[in-house]
């Protein structure tokens, strides 16, 4: 069964800000998070995302992962989660580590990352909906083609930062009021990133 990457999955949480905070709120969790970082690197690893709780004054360090359905998917999450539990940030902040996988998780091992960090209070595991996630997915995709005029295949929906220069080339035209311009005066008024051919 081909899964939904990652990356996509985590787009998507991060944009459907109340389906990610009615997860967390029980664990202590505000409805006021923010993104505090994405693809954070750390000498410990890159940290899918973390989460900053202005209200209660506290990080949460996420460990996404799509689908545990091998042992060393396990071992890997628990080998990543114990390094992550060595990240120092704001020393005036509290800091819980979220093992946010799919309800697509084979039980027996959730239960084994579940045993291995017992003792550990603030290593918390907390299960998504992976059906809830794809029509959610599927419905920000939806909205960008509407709002965005673009078609984004599946798997480009990550390449939203191109926007900004789609925006920058496209206001080329509006600020000229014209639907179309030669190349020769495109490029002049757009100048070419350097080593760019067209």
């Amino acid at each position: 069964m081909s899964f939904l990457s990652e990356r996509l999955i985590q787009w998507t949480l991060l944009r459907e800000r109340s389906y990610l905070t009615n997860l967390l709120r029980p664990l202590g969790c505000s409805p006021k998070l923010v993104t505090f970082a994405e693809q954070y690197r750390t000498k410990h690893g890159v940290v899918d995302f973390i989460l900053e709780d202005v209200e209660s004054k506290k990080y949460i360090i996420v460990e996404l992962e799509v689908a545990i359905r091998s042992v060393q998917q396990a071992t890997f999450v628990i080998t990543q989660v114990e390094r992550y539990a060595k990240i120092s940030l704001n020393p005036h902040y509290e800091r819980d580590i979220v093992i946010l996988y799919s309800d697509v998780s084979y039980p027996k091992l959730i239960e084994k990352i579940r045993l291995h960090f017992t003792k550990l209070r603030n290593i918390k595991l907390v299960e998504y909906s992976y059906d809830k996630v794809i029509l959610m997915y599927h419905k920000q995709v939806e909205e960008l083609e509407r709002h965005v005029g673009l078609i984004l295949e599946p798997s480009k929906a990550m390449d939203i930062t191109h926007l900004r220069w789609l925006n920058r080339i496209t206001n080329i035209f509006r600020v000229y009021d014209r639907d179309y311009l030669v190349k020769t005066t495109f490029w002049r008024l757009h100048p070419r990133p350097e080593g760019f051919r067209l």
